[in-house]
């Protein structure tokens, strides 16, 4: 690469230009070595220096070293200007965003939304043939920020086809900050299915839903969730996690002063966790976390833990988290429903801050919890509630 330096009306312009010899490459960064310029003059003369200015009235073609340095990626950023999902010319929607990030090399990338489109509604188009948004680029970090004025993202309530939100494959981060998502709806995750790593930030999470597990969120395969100061409410599965579902642990899950409230399911109206299938049970903290007015229809209004078949779970609840108004009920009045606040199968529970009150189930009211599994601390039991320790 031969770089030009020319000095006119007392300032630089720099051009560039492939020379044409077999050792030229495309560099990714390149750094400019200013010591070893060669300065050609009018006078036929050439000199090493910096480079400086000519006199007067003189002419100067510089070529400068061109050295490669280490691989990096600069993070790039998209800005979403059209609430639409299909182009339109001069705009940008979320779908096209993404996937052009989807093509980049990998590395921390950024999209917001444009003022005039700020607190506003991007409905997806499943008509168009178009379902649910992806982040597929391994070891790439996409944060998606609404901004303070909120952007909510949803699935066209009326149409046929159903599909969720967001998808996150292996070894991917999501960050998900400012934004309502609605009316997703699959089999798994109706709003989110997550195999990566997936943060959620003061978003609201609603009428989600999923003809299996996760009503609104779905995690899988050993990811990291992170859930700060959002709302997951009125989201429903057929059978387990009405609002998330943790499934095949690993990785960390913590829930950190949110709210999750009025979710439905078979098993774990609020939260169902699957928990550790190895010997390491699955972390998952719950701090200053609201778990309320949700609905099982077998076991674990509020949470439930299945008894896995490995280490399971290591629950945590504290800093004043609270669990109440939670029940089960089943239609079959001779089916024995259990755990209306925590139905508790298998690993550890760390009681260090926690009320359970004015819960319902038939048995173990405030909690069940099976035998063998250990329970650290003791629970503030409100309402009449209580522990239940059975088979």
């Amino acid at each position: 690469m031969r770089i030009h330096g020319k000095f006119t009306d007392n300032r630089w312009t720099i051009l560039t230009e492939r020379l044409p010899c077999d050792e030229f490459v495309t560099l990714p960064i390149l750094q400019v070595t200013q010591q070893e310029a060669v300065c050609s003059r009018s006078d036929g003369n050439s000199t090493q220096s910096n480079i400086r200015p000519p006199p007067q009235n003189d002419r100067l073609h510089t070529i400068l070293r061109v050295e490669q340095m280490e691989d990096r990626v600069v993070p790039d950023a998209r800005i979403v200007t059209a609430l639409g999902d299909t182009h339109i010319d001069g705009k940008l929607t979320l779908r096209e965003a993404v996937e052009q990030l989807n093509i980049l090399p990998a590395g921390d990338h950024t999209i917001t939304f444009s003022q005039d489109i700020q607190g506003g509604t991007i409905t997806l188009d499943p008509a168009a043939g178009k379902r649910d948004l992806k982040l597929t680029k391994e070891n790439t970090t996409l944060t998606i920020n609404g901004s303070e004025n909120f952007m909510t993202i949803s699935r066209d309530p009326n149409a046929q086809q159903q599909h969720r939100l967001f998808t996150t494959s292996a070894n991917t981060t999501l960050n998900l900050e400012n934004l309502g998502l609605s009316h997703g709806a699959e089999v798994l995750g109706g709003a989110i299915y997550s195999i990566g790593d997936l943060s959620v930030q003061n978003c609201t999470l609603r009428l989600n839903t999923a003809t299996d597990a996760g009503g609104a969120i779905y995690t899988n395969g050993g990811g990291n969730l992170s859930i700060f100061d959002s709302t997951i409410t009125q989201n429903g599965a057929s059978k387990f996690g009405g609002g998330i579902n943790i499934s095949d642990g690993g990785g960390f899950v913590g829930i950190y002063n949110s709210s999750i409230t009025q979710n439905s399911a078979q098993w774990g109206g609020g939260i169902s966790i699957f928990g550790s299938v190895t010997q390491n049970a699955t972390p998952v903290v719950l701090d200053h976390v609201e778990v309320a007015e949700n609905h099982a229809q077998n076991w674990g209004g509020g949470i439930y833990v299945h008894q896995a078949i490995g280490a399971g779970t290591d629950l945590t609840l504290m800093n004043t988290t609270w669990i109440h108004h939670n029940w089960v009920t089943n239609p079959d009045p001779t089916e024995d429903t259990q755990g209306g606040g925590i139905y508790f199968g298998k690993g550890t529970l760390f009681a260090i801050s926690v009320t359970i009150g004015f819960n319902e189930a038939k048995t173990g009211d405030g909690m069940y919890r099976v035998n063998g599994t250990t329970l650290v601390g003791m629970p503030i039991y409100e309402g009449g509630d209580q522990g239940t320790v059975g088979p």
